[in-house]
């Protein structure tokens, strides 16, 4: 007896807040977790969104045409020739020894022990300028 009155009292209660609409069934929405609208592009994005309409896809499309500046660049510099004004690099100056009378030697070179004992390195150590000499780089 007493499950039956609180079933009609529920009915009653249900029946009545349907009826009102009363803020309780307003309160909570059902969602579908869906996206919201598109946004509206305008000017050079709306361009370009046009032709990549996904983010990934804009995002390869600026990383290719950074990869592509860059390969551009290399080949541009290989290709390239040394002007009339530059010296052309040789591979002594490559590997690091300095012209007679100029300079330190590399160290791994035969020169350098000989330079040791030279003048000019007692020259160098006791001047100002010796992280310069050494930099390769004149003040």
């Amino acid at each position: 007896m007493v499950f039956s009155v609180v079933a009609a009292t529920a009915r009653r209660r249900i029946a009545y807040m349907a009826a009102h609409k009363t803020p309780f069934t307003n309160q909570c929405q059902r969602r579908a977790m869906g996206h919201g609208p598109a946004p509206e592009w305008e000017g050079i994005d709306k361009v370009v969104r046009g032709t990549f309409p996904h983010d990934h896809q804009l995002a390869m499309a600026i990383m290719g045409g950074y990869s592509a500046l860059f390969v551009l660049y290399k080949i541009k510099s290989t290709v390239s020739k040394p002007k009339q004004g530059e010296p052309a690099v040789t591979p002594a100056a490559m590997a690091g020894e300095a012209p007679p009378g100029q300079g330190m030697p590399a160290i791994d070179s035969p020169e350098f022990g000989s330079f040791l004992e030279t003048d000019r390195f007692t020259k160098m150590m006791e001047s100002d300028d010796f992280g310069h000499i050494i930099e390769g780089t004149k003040a």
